[in-house]
């Protein structure tokens, strides 16, 4: 199983027994209850459609499902003029429940038309999503959106296999990566080890892989190397090191080496 789907199951499981607890606490209608297991099982029904790599049926028509659900639960926690009635609390906490839901199955189905080409669809989707989820509860899901819209601009020039890791698909990512020499393929390699991308997580390896990209000076692997040598994980701990590298990154204009370096030097201070 994919480490970001297993994290997805772990907090999709979290956020029901959250949920459960808040229900049974303060009198939260059915309403709120059914409509927010029904956008979760929509969700989790997308996700095994687009797992199964096939041409399944419109995996956005999920998406337009859970905006009925979303509908009936704004007509439970506001009037026609907008103001709210019954446990404001618990709608709030119910409706961002169900918008984060809803944000990745865009997030979701913006990947899956990219992947098959559609790239027209895949766009609109996205913007759609950074439109509609414009604030802070949801900056994790546009963020990536963004991300992915900014890189669907240079979409022909991307290896396959950074074409599938931009796109959720990390097994196969790994497997094209992991036939290539170039410094960025050695860099997300490393970097899918560091994470537990596709593979367990293994900070040695990762450092291993991290060198040979920084080695071939590949800036961001520099800095990721160094980030090792201060922790200490896949390596042996050595400021020394992390110094080089961050020092050899910073001078490639990679400019997060910069306030590795800062970060430093205010530690070393009594």
């Amino acid at each position: 199983m994919k480490r970001g789907t297993l994290s997805k199951i772990v907090l999709l499981f979290a956020a029901l027994v959250v949920m459960g607890c808040a229900a049974s606490n303060s009198g939260v209608s059915g309403v709120l209850r059914s409509n927010t297991q029904a956008v979760s099982d929509l969700l989790r029904e997308q996700n095994a459609m687009i797992r199964a790599k096939g041409l399944p049926a419109d995996v956005y028509d999920k998406v337009t499902q859970a905006d009925v659900y979303m509908k009936a639960m704004r007509e439970t926690c506001y009037d026609p003029n907008m103001k709210p009635r019954g446990d404001s609390k618990s709608c709030i906490f119910f409706t961002e429940i169900n918008g984060k839901n809803t944000a990745n199955m865009m997030l979701n189905s913006g990947k899956y038309y990219a992947r098959n080409g559609n790239m027209g669809k895949a766009e609109q989707i996205l913007r759609d999503l950074v439109v509609r989820f414009n604030d802070n509860a949801y900056r994790s899901e546009t963020s990536q959106a963004k991300y992915l819209l900014d890189s669907l601009k240079a979409w022909d020039t991307f290896s396959p296999g950074w074409k599938a890791y931009l796109l959720g698909d990390y097994e196969l990512a790994f497997k094209e990566f992991k036939t290539k020499d170039d410094p960025e393929s050695l860099y997300k390699l490393g970097e899918m080890y560091d994470m537990g991308e596709a593979v367990p997580v293994d900070r040695k390896q990762a450092a291993a892989l991290y060198r040979k990209a920084a080695e071939k000076g590949f800036a961001p692997a520099q800095y990721r190397l160094g980030l090792l040598y201060i922790s200490g994980d896949g390596v042996k701990q050595d400021d020394e090191e992390a110094r080089n590298w961050f020092q050899k990154a910073l001078d490639q204009g990679f400019t997060l080496a910069k306030d590795a370096l800062k970060n430093m030097k205010a530690d070393k201070k009594p």
